[in-house]
């Protein structure tokens, strides 16, 4: 009879001990959830610039660049902007030409690709980077087995993990310098490290660095002007004497690899097409009201923007915005749920089995 007590009264403690174990879970789960939600909100999406078809891709470039590598989100839009204006079909034709001419000046067919058009095996590698020789072609700071899988180069989230993962790399070779690691991205980090190049002043690096800065630009400038109300009314700029049409010379020539990407009118059917025989067709970089309603709210922001920094060269060159942008990811490693994800997994690795063998001990009779 005491021995069926104290076994009744086990029963009753393991019993409490499930119970509390799964409201803990379930508050540790709501929790990260919550954070999750509300680091994605830390990052107010910019609206483009150029017609770009940045909507589609933000998302996963804060997901996948900022929340596992901890990047700069508008750093890495300006630079898959730079590098494929968001197509994730996008392909760099000269090399590919090489390639498919028996050129030796091309290495295989890791031509660039997708979003953040990566090059060479060792970067570019399917489904895994290349091992052979990676201590000479890789900065020590990129490790192999930490390379994210790429089946596909044209699957767009794919092509992110990979090439934010060289970045980062990159940001870690560099002691966190954005402009040695995006001259390296492009130039490449040996003859970067060799100072071949001025990571300040060079024709890449000017150009990820000013659509950066216009990304943050356009946020800080709706922050402070707040959203515009049912009372205001939106006028078409070209209906407005007063507003002075804003030309944009967008040179193919500044692309990785030459002229791989000729751009047509914003308002054509596709925001840009391959120079290849096979076109793109039906690339759209807005949908219906949404893409018209953008346009004309980052027209006039845009246009407010340059009537105050005339000087293009002036606005990239900003220390106070590139500031921001780095307290924008100071911020974001501060908060990052990085520690909150290992906790949560060491929880539901030696808390699952726990809480099953309770359950099992609970309801044996």
């Amino acid at each position: 009879m005491l021995i069926n007590n104290y076994c009744n009264k086990i029963m009753l403690i393991i019993n409490e001990i499930y119970i509390t174990s799964m409201r803990v879970l379930i508050l540790v789960i709501a929790a990260i959830l919550i954070i999750n939600t509300v680091h994605a909100l830390e990052f107010q999406e910019p609206t483009p610039t150029q017609g770009e078809d940045l909507h589609e891709w933000w998302a996963e470039i804060v997901e996948i660049c900022t929340g596992d590598y901890q990047l700069d989100p508008y750093l890495m839009a300006a630079v898959v902007k730079k590098e494929s204006w968001f197509d994730e079909n996008a392909e760099n034709i000269d090399e590919k030409e090489a390639y498919l001419s028996d050129q030796d000046v091309w290495y295989e067919n890791y031509w660039g690709k997708g979003l953040m058009q990566m090059t060479g095996p060792w970067t570019a590698g399917v489904p895994r980077p290349r091992q052979e020789e990676w201590e000479y072609n890789m900065p020590r700071e990129a490790v192999w087995e930490e390379a994210p899988i790429m089946n596909d180069p044209f699957n767009g989230e794919e092509n992110l993990g990979r090439g934010c993962w060289y970045f980062s790399a990159l940001m870690g070779h560099y002691s966190n310098d954005e402009y040695s690691a995006t001259t390296a991205y492009n130039k490449g980090w040996q003859v970067t490290d060799a100072g071949q190049f001025n990571v300040r002043d060079n024709d890449y690096v000017n150009d990820v660095m000013r659509y950066r800065t216009e990304y943050i630009s356009i946020v800080n400038s709706t922050q402070a002007e707040g959203n515009i109300t049912n009372n205001e009314t939106v006028l078409d700029p070209a209906e407005d004497n007063d507003n002075e049409t804003v030309d944009f010379d967008v040179d193919p020539d500044s692309f990785t690899g030459g002229d791989v990407i000729t751009f047509v009118p914003i308002n054509d059917s596709s925001s840009i097409r391959s120079q290849d025989d096979k076109k793109i067709e039906g690339h759209k970089t807005r949908r219906d009201e949404e893409k018209i309603v953008k346009k004309i709210i980052n027209g006039l922001s845009l246009k407010n923007n340059i009537e105050e920094n005339k000087d293009m060269s002036t606005i990239q060159k900003d220390k106070d915005i590139v500031g921001i942008a780095r307290n924008i990811q100071s911020s974001n490693e501060e908060n990052s749920g990085d520690s909150i994800g290992s906790l949560f997994f060491i929880i539901f690795i030696v808390g699952v089995p726990f809480i099953i063998l309770a359950f099992f001990i609970s309801t044996w009779k």
